[in-house]
């Protein structure tokens, strides 16, 4: 058995049977011990622990130390002692099989595709209105998208469209719309194959017709699976306060705020980087000006941000959008240097 593979503490040949019966689907190998008799290795190793209910009580006892992704299995419905032990073992659930049989698969098919190294989370926002953000998030997404599995999510209902940006102007795969209607738990793997993608990027928009915002639990749960089965995770983000940007602040490693040096648009940007860090995010500038322009650092200093990078001015750049061609042409545009410059940065250590 590999090391990390999940752990499954039980006694009961049923349960054994059935939660092996749904590895097989999952194609996830599962490990089977009667209790922790051989040590704490086995809890400490393991991606997740499934605790049986034979087995709660007694591990309770053995008092292992706290750990994440402990859930506790019972066949039927599960009796109240047993949510008694669950929250001693600080368990994240209780599931009751079969009820809970699609989202153990989908867990366990999440743990079989790798997806338990979660993404280098980017949301990237504007300071000011018409500012480029959205096309500097294409450009990222489609910049890390060469060596990485990326998602890129348009969370801006007012903006101009992510899939758009990246010329997708088929209506196929599914939107925050299709999500909404979907509930319960998202598979990492089911969510990347059925996001539209071009270049390797999965791109989920809005759909043609006027939608509702995501909630925050609906974001999180996307951001989640989303996190799970890709490598970068970049997020078109509006610049108005809303519960659903909270929710997406709270999973975001970097926060890209993209600037205009221009003394309105720095005044603008600069109530926006209050607001970020006052949300306890990791903010950085990305400045637009010329090339070399000292203006970058000048207006970085002014927001009391660290530079990320220059975004210069893009020739022909809405000619290409316009066309269903992207924003990035060739390895040498602008907007490919600026966006490759903050993929080295932002994936430093990841």
């Amino acid at each position: 058995m590999s090391p990390g593979a999940p752990l499954l503490l039980t006694e009961d040949e049923a349960l054994t049977g059935e939660v092996l019966r749904l590895a097989a689907a999952a194609g996830t190998p599962v490990e089977v011990l009667p209790g922790l008799t051989a040590g704490l290795g086995p809890w400490a190793n393991a991606e997740v622990v499934l605790v049986g209910a034979d087995q709660a009580a007694r591990l309770v006892g053995a008092a292992p130390p706290p750990r994440d992704q402990v859930h506790v299995l019972a066949l039927g419905s599960a009796p109240d002692p047993l949510f008694r032990s669950a929250l001693d073992l600080r368990a994240s659930s209780v599931l009751e099989l079969p009820a809970a049989e699609q989202w153990l698969v989908e867990m366990l098919t999440d743990l079989g595709d790798g997806a338990h190294r979660p993404a280098t989370t980017v949301a990237v926002v504007g300071g000011s209105g018409g500012v480029g953000a959205t096309v500097l998030a294409a450009a990222l997404a489609l910049t890390a998208g060469r060596d990485a599995r990326v998602m890129l999510v348009d969370l801006d209902p007012w903006g101009p469209g992510l899939r758009r940006i990246v010329g997708l102007d088929e209506p196929t795969g599914v939107t925050w719309r299709d999500l909404a209607q979907s509930p319960g738990r998202l598979g990492s793997r089911a969510l990347r194959d059925a996001l539209p993608g071009r270049d390797g990027v999965g791109v989920l928009g809005w759909p043609d017709e006027t939608t509702a915002v995501p909630s925050p639990a609906l974001v999180r749960e996307v951001l989640s699976a989303g996190s799970r089965g890709h490598d970068w995770l970049v997020i078109d983000s509006p610049r108005g306060a809303d519960p659903a940007m909270a929710a997406m602040l709270g999973r975001c490693h970097h926060v890209v705020l993209v600037a205009r040096a221009a003394v309105g648009a720095v005044a603008s940007a600069a109530r926006v980087a209050d607001r970020l860090r006052s949300d306890g995010a990791a903010v950085g500038a990305v400045v637009r000006c010329r090339r070399g322009s000292p203006l970058a650092e000048d207006v970085a200093r002014a927001l009391g941000l660290e530079l990320l990078c220059e975004l210069p001015d893009q020739r022909r750049l809405d000619e290409h959008l316009d066309l269903g061609l992207g924003p990035v042409r060739s390895r040498r545009c602008p907007l490919a240097l600026s966006a490759a410059a903050l993929v080295d940065r932002l994936g430093v250590g990841r």
